[in-house]
């Protein structure tokens, strides 16, 4: 159990975190969940696991009618399994 805030992770930081990742021109959404993972896990060695999941509301797709497309992943961190 958690005793003292020093055991957290900031979610501001989480947050801005994942808004470098988005600014960050790529083609693929597997490439931005990717990146964010690994920088969670690089900035704050104590996570054991991130998972994300990220939905294009509008994707660029013809004829596509469904609303939206997504991708999922999830990083485990090799030093804390």
């Amino acid at each position: 159990p958690l005793t003292t805030i020093d055991g957290t992770i900031n979610y501001v930081a989480l947050y801005d975190c994942l808004i470098n990742c988005m600014q960050q021109p790529t083609d693929f959404l597997e490439n931005v969940v990717h990146q964010y993972c690994t920088q969670v896990i690089e900035q704050w060695p104590q996570v054991i696991e991130v998972s994300i999941s990220v939905q294009k509301l509008h994707p660029p797709i013809t004829l596509f009618n469904g609303g939206s497309v997504g991708v999922s992943f999830t990083l485990q961190n090799k030093k804390n399994v």
